[in-house]
């Protein structure tokens, strides 16, 4: 990842590490007059983390999987982005209409101008030979479907569009004006649900050959019903909510489960402890917090999917007005920091050049027609990112959120405890993303 984008994600880390602990110490009633940040605390993780390593990853990832020259980082496009992130967190926590109408209209921007790039990035024709070719220029990344990210990414990006604009305009009171029959819920789907969750998928497809050492199958097929499942599922969620139809939420979710469970099955059960080995090695004894936290991330995602049913049409056990606060928190905390835990180390070096050989992700390995290439030997596997006190702090504050949904009586304690665990982590996440001097 470029440094800036890497400093950056650090210090959002770090940030939110420190929101984290004035959450914490709010729950136990130490610092009564914080209690109204729970936007900001989420949002230094989505709006603020996620996005940075996004914006500093993607460009690298696509020209490495199309076989162009790594881009030097973009310091304009990071200096626009960050204005609009600053004064978007700044003027949400105070409620200032104009700084975040200011701050949304300049996070648009940057977002539209890296959709624009990572489109051009992948038109075209490679620039490097690929072996499986005799030396000709492979074919750019359009073509090679969904043996990369780049579905999922230009569809993540999209949804990242809509959300930005419909969160703006939660403060700007557009929402009759765009016929938004539920603005927040809206905004929400189309972040977490769509942006956070192909992106993050993507991801998961160009990092799947280096972290099985360069050897893994062609899973296109799989891949592909997985985008359509995902983005059709993404877009029910978007539009339920913004025109009324709560049947087609339903509809959403079942679609967005069965996307997950079967990338569940393509990419991330492969990961597991003890699965991953070269051709010819002993399998992988590495240690397991980096597998366990992609694996209980995936199962975290489905608890809110699964229940969704039962708030939207009732007979659930508990109210919606009680889940609906903390379910943001719980997808957040529970699956999307702890997938960029595991995930974003080996990005990172991938993004910088490390791993295998090969250039296409999930077809690393491949030859044009998507059969193994002999040519390229299996290299040493990237690892994952992690360690057994950010797996144990960040699935505790996910089960401490959950109970205090459950049991109103301790939701303070529960709540202080959560966010206490949850500053562990990110810290954790601030001092591993640093570079050792």
């Amino acid at each position: 990842m470029a440094n800036p984008y890497l400093t950056t994600v650090a210090l959002f880390a770090a940030l939110g590490a420190l929101a984290a602990v004035d959450a914490a110490l709010a729950s136990f009633g130490l610092t009564p007059f914080l209690l109204g940040l729970r936007w900001l605390r989420i949002h230094l993780v989505t709006l603020g983390l996620f996005t940075e390593a996004v914006f500093g990853l993607l460009p690298c990832l696509m020209s490495r999987a199309a076989g162009r020259p790594l881009p030097a980082p973009h310091r304009g496009r990071w200096l626009l982005l960050n204005v609009g992130l600053v004064t978007l967190l700044v003027g949400i926590p105070l409620v200032r209409a104009p700084m975040i109408a200011v701050g949304g209209t300049i996070v648009l921007i940057a977002t539209l101008w890296l959709a624009v790039d990572l489109w051009r990035i992948g038109g075209g024709r490679s620039v490097s030979p690929s072996p499986a070719a005799g030396g000709d220029p492979a074919p750019g990344l359009a073509a090679a479907g969904f043996a990369t990210g780049r579905p999922f990414y230009l569809a993540g990006l999209t949804l990242l569009l809509v959300g930005a604009l419909v969160g703006t305009g939660l403060w700007l009171e557009w929402g009759p004006a765009l016929g938004i029959a539920r603005p927040k819920e809206t905004h929400i789907h189309a972040n977490l649900w769509g942006f956070a969750s192909l992106v993050l998928a993507g991801l998961l497809v160009d990092l799947h050959g280096a972290l099985r050492g360069g050897r893994a199958p062609d899973r296109s097929r799989s891949l592909r019903a997985a985008w359509w499942l995902m983005t059709g599922g993404a877009l029910a969620l978007v539009v339920a909510p913004w025109v009324a139809m709560d049947w087609l939420m339903v509809l959403g979710i079942a679609m967005y489960a069965a996307a997950t469970a079967l990338l569940y099955a393509t990419l991330v059960w492969p990961l597991r402890p003890g699965a991953v080995k070269a051709a010819g090695s002993a399998p992988d004894r590495r240690p397991w917090a980096g597998s366990a936290h992609l694996l209980t991330a995936y199962l975290w995602i489905l608890v809110p999917a699964l229940a969704l049913p039962f708030i939207v049409f009732g007979g659930a056990a508990v109210p919606a007005a009680r889940v609906e606060p903390v379910g943001p928190s719980i997808l957040s905390y529970g699956w999307l920091l702890q997938a960029l835990v595991a995930l974003l180390p080996p990005a990172i070096a991938l993004a910088a050049g490390a791993g295998a050989g090969g250039s296409l992700g999930a077809g690393s390995g491949s030859g044009s027609d998507g059969r193994p290439d002999a040519s390229e030997a299996p290299t040493k596997p990237l690892r994952l990112g992690g360690s057994p006190l950010s797996w144990a702090a960040l699935n505790l504050c996910t089960l401490a959120l959950v109970a205090s949904v459950a049991l109103p009586a301790q939701e303070a304690a529960l709540q202080g405890l959560a966010f206490g665990l949850l500053a562990v982590a990110l810290l954790w996440l601030a001092r591993n993303l640093l570079p050792e001097r």
